[in-house]
């Protein structure tokens, strides 16, 4: 999972731990936004689809997740998560939405 909340080399680092390593949609966003602004485009895209993928694959639109594994965590049914899960869906082209959907 891209973009924990605190970087995988820290002393303090846990996956599912809160503020202390796991993914949160909308500081994943924010960053996805940054990648396209420095003109990271691939690096960008693969992450929408990570991140994409999580957010269907979990399917209880969670809070927040696992950085190592992907697997949501905290409250379900979040609006922030459902808002940022229908904005990759469209910024992600439709092709590779539905090549990358096939995937396990």
């Amino acid at each position: 999972m891209p973009f924990p909340s605190v970087a995988y080399n820290e002393v303090s680092y846990q996956p599912d731990k809160c503020w202390r390593g796991p993914t949160w949609l909308p500081v994943a966003y924010l960053m996805l936004l940054l990648l396209d602004k420095a003109a990271y485009n691939a690096e960008a895209m693969k992450a929408r689809l990570i991140l994409y993928r999580a957010i269907i694959r979990d399917g209880n639109i969670r809070e927040l997740f696992n950085s190592q594994t992907g697997e949501g965590l905290g409250a379900h049914e979040q609006g922030w998560t459902a808002a940022i899960c229908l904005k990759l869906n469209l910024e992600i082209p439709s092709e590779t939405l539905a090549c990358y959907n096939d995937v396990p």
